[in-house]
């Protein structure tokens, strides 16, 4: 069986994985290549990436499989995670930045800016902006949905929550330790970075908070995020 593991990109999908791994034992996958610095490298927890999608829905075992496009149209039950859509993007810039542009030395505040800009206003990608994305996940049927500033609080009863929603099964394993964000960042720095609440407020250039909340206040507001944090 499958189960969407949804989010905006930098919202704690990855934290979310691992939990259910270390904590419950739950696998799971990606619909992206492995080796783009993607996905964190935890031996046993990810799924084999030759294996289609179609063969793990006919196993009895549920098993998640990472997402960050909008939804396919598809009835798979999903656990989707929504961060504060500032945090997110300043996570996302820097990700694309350091990770995937591979810039090693210093940013400049322009170039940082007209990068965030971008994904702040960039609806052609698959993942669309960050207003699309939660829209069109929180509204989808069979869809738990999680906080990120109350999963990191409490992983174990967000997650047994989500799954009680969406009627799935998700027992602890015997003296299994949930993962906390800081050993996770210590292990993989250049993975997990701040993961701090609130983050937004020393990294996003004012110019670009403004932008933000002025195109994104709606739903910003219907999840209980304000515009002074």
């Amino acid at each position: 069986m499958i189960v969407w593991i949804a989010s905006y990109p930098r919202s704690g999908n990855s934290f979310t994985r691992e939990v259910l791994f270390h904590y419950y034992g739950v696998r799971s996958g990606s619909v992206y290549p492995e080796g783009l610095g993607i996905e964190p490298s935890r031996e046993g927890m990810l799924l084999d990436p030759s294996t289609k999608l179609a063969e793990y829905q006919q196993l009895p075992e549920w098993h998640g499989i990472k997402i960050h496009d909008l939804p396919r149209g598809d009835s798979f039950p999903a656990i989707y995670i929504v961060r504060d859509g500032r945090d997110a993007t300043v996570s996302y810039t820097w990700y694309i930045l350091r990770k995937l542009e591979r810039i090693e030395g210093p940013i400049s505040a322009r170039a940082f800016e007209r990068r965030m800009k971008t994904l702040i206003k960039e609806a052609r990608s698959p993942f669309g902006t960050w207003m699309q994305n939660v829209r069109a996940w929180s509204l989808r049927p069979a869809t738990a949905v999680i906080r990120f500033e109350e999963l990191v609080k409490d992983p174990v009863l967000c997650l047994e929550a989500a799954a009680r929603t969406i009627g799935l099964p998700l027992t602890p394993r015997k003296g299994a330790k949930v993962p906390t964000f800081e050993f996770l960042r210590e292990d993989s720095p250049t993975f997990y970075r701040r993961g701090v609440i609130g983050s937004w407020r020393d990294e996003m250039p004012p110019k670009m908070r403004d932008l933000f909340w002025k195109l994104n206040e709606s739903v910003m507001k219907a999840w209980g995020y304000s515009k002074d944090g």
